[in-house]
């Protein structure tokens, strides 16, 4: 079976690939995770949930972002905390910038795994994706 990606009409903020040629891989990574792939998602959730969207509807966008954090907050404060454990049971000391980078980087794959399971609920849901 053949996957096609049907129309979308979530909003696409900036250009569609971000260029990060000539920054250091590091950099480019968290600069496109924490800015370019939040806020595609973030806008994505905004336009899925009711309330938010019906708050964007009537430009009371802080009243959107508000159902945002309060959405997101419980799961943030769950990553963070798991960060901070990462911190703790990484063998030796992590006083190092470039280690932080690296357990950081740890967290990530670590969340990567239940994010794309919800991204492919969420997709399956919308009917993102549709057999050709």
């Amino acid at each position: 079976m053949t996957v096609v990606r049907s129309t979308s009409t979530l909003p696409r903020p900036g250009c569609s690939s971000p260029s990060f040629g000539p920054s250091p891989p590091i950099f480019a990574v968290g600069l496109y995770f924490c800015v370019w792939h939040a806020l595609r998602h973030i806008v994505r959730l905004l336009a899925v949930d009711p309330t938010a969207a019906a708050a964007l509807e009537s430009r009371r966008y802080g009243a959107a972002i508000s159902a945002f954090v309060r959405d997101a907050a419980p799961l943030t404060a769950v990553s963070l905390g798991l960060l901070g454990s990462l911190y703790l049971v990484v063998p030796g000391t992590v006083t190092d910038p470039l280690a932080l980078v690296g357990t950081y980087l740890v967290l990530i794959a670590v969340l990567t795994l239940p994010h794309v399971v919800v991204v492919t609920v969420m997709d399956y849901e919308q009917r993102i994706w549709t057999p050709a």
